[in-house]
């Protein structure tokens, strides 16, 4: 986990300083007593709470179209807006404080 934290922009096997690494970041990944629920509430709660620390935070967003019409072997996409065409609609949004802290 230390290897993804210090190098969050590259691939998993990238990122990773050598092979016991991956092996052990998959073995943390199957672990049934690891629950994503969990990660995420940690997550929500350092953000409320880094949040309600810096007084007035932007919610800064954007919306990215995905168009999947070359994955023929996908299944379970919808339409993109109404178009023809598989795909999806990524929704971000990233907060940032009066002073520009993420």
């Amino acid at each position: 986990m230390a290897d993804q934290a210090a190098s969050p922009v590259s691939s998993v096997p990238l990122a990773n300083r050598d092979r016991l690494a991956l092996q052990g970041l998959d073995d943390f990944w199957r672990n049934p007593r690891i629950k994503a629920d969990a990660i995420l509430a940690a997550q929500v709660w350092r953000t409320v709470n880094r949040s309600e620390c810096n007084g007035l935070v932007l919610a800064v967003q954007d919306t990215t179209e995905r168009d999947y019409s070359g994955h023929h072997n996908q299944r379970g996409l919808g339409d993109r807006r109404g178009a023809q065409t598989p795909g999806a609609l990524l929704h971000s949004v990233l907060g940032v404080s009066s002073a520009g802290l993420p």
